[in-house]
């Protein structure tokens, strides 16, 4: 697996791990410890221990998902006509030839693009991210999904903890106040407002991490739904349109790719269901190069009941080309 470490270094990646380091020692270091008291006690060594794990789990897919490169064509790489004319579903240009990216001068598998920005064809191409500095493809697509997860699953951690701290805070100020007013009333009003350092950066900590708890929890549900219907967000963009033409020849649409919950997080994430939540270097969900279709599981099922008309549906991909989907209609 081709290795980038040089992209940790660029702005993105560095704004996001200052950010999320911030956000994790302003967690453990004004939170965890002053909520749980000067010993070491059972919640803090749960709280401690749990947080630390979820930061790093992040930081590890992050990093991956950085580093990894996403997936690029073999050189000499052709498509195999033999395979092609056996296949239900295939991807062609509009009039029937191999899909071919004239910038790259190399034919393209199913499901590969040409990112503009990485000036490379990605191997089933997600979209370009510029958090990561880097596009999200075939090879790198799992610790994608898993740094969106984990820093979801961080930053509501430590909002949580912070609004309970920060509640604390404010008890705490009005305990203040009120023991000031039976000692001396004129000292009242500098204590009711007394705030310390800490409870400014926890403030300010709360306004960082609300947003991006948000932003990364939109992204994740996006993601989940593409995950269980085996899509990526260009062919999502692409279905709209196939869907369309669809409907303009009476038929149904069914992305070709869809092979059902259970086997689309299997073709992703891999056989092995206790490795899907770590990060690992080695794609799970094949070489990228060649994909089953919900064709190949319903062959036989479909020429039972007579359908054995194909149909091609054509939609614009991030090049000039076009993509032609050739499968049979969907019953329901």
């Amino acid at each position: 697996m081709a290795l980038t470490p040089s992209r940790l270094l660029s702005i993105t990646v560095c704004l996001v791990l200052s950010a999320y380091a911030f956000v994790c020692y302003t967690t453990v270091q004004l939170v965890i410890f002053p909520s749980m008291g000067p010993e070491l006690t059972t919640p803090l060594v749960l709280h401690l221990s749990a947080f630390s794990a979820i930061a790093l789990l992040g930081i590890v897919s992050y990093a991956a998902a950085v580093m990894i490169d996403p997936g690029s064509v073999p050189p000499g790489w052709m498509p195999d006509a033999e395979e092609n004319n056996d296949m239900a579903v295939q991807e062609v240009k509009s009039d029937g030839g191999a899909r071919f990216c004239s910038k790259c001068q190399a034919y393209k598998p199913p499901r590969c693009h040409h990112c503009r920005i990485c000036k490379a064809c990605v191997l089933r191409m997600d979209h370009h991210c510029v958090w990561i500095a880097n596009c999200v493809g075939q090879h790198n697509y799992h610790p994608f999904f898993l740094f969106v997860l984990y820093f979801l699953v961080g930053c509501a951690y430590a909002l949580y903890l912070l609004i309970n701290q920060l509640l604390q805070d404010i008890d705490s100020l009005e305990d203040t106040a009120s023991e000031a007013q039976e000692r001396d009333r004129r000292r009242l009003p500098h204590q009711s407002f007394e705030i310390s350092w800490d409870s400014l950066y926890r403030i300010f900590t709360a306004i960082l991490v609300l947003p991006l708890a948000i932003g990364l929890g939109v992204l994740f549900c996006w993601h989940v739904y593409l995950v269980l219907h085996n899509k990526t967000t260009i062919e999502y963009h692409e279905g709209v349109r196939a869907r369309w033409l669809a409907k303009k020849k009476g038929q149904l649409y069914k992305h070709p790719y869809d092979l059902g919950i259970v086997r689309n997080l299997i073709t992703i994430f891999g056989p092995n269901a206790t490795s899907w939540f770590w990060p690992t270097l080695q794609s799970p969900g094949g070489d990228g190069l060649s994909f089953r279709t919900y064709l190949h599981l319903s062959t036989e099922t479909d020429r039972s009941v007579g359908l054995d008309e194909e149909v091609r549906l054509e939609t614009r991909t991030d090049d000039d080309d076009f993509i032609s989907l050739g499968h049979k209609p969907v019953i329901h």
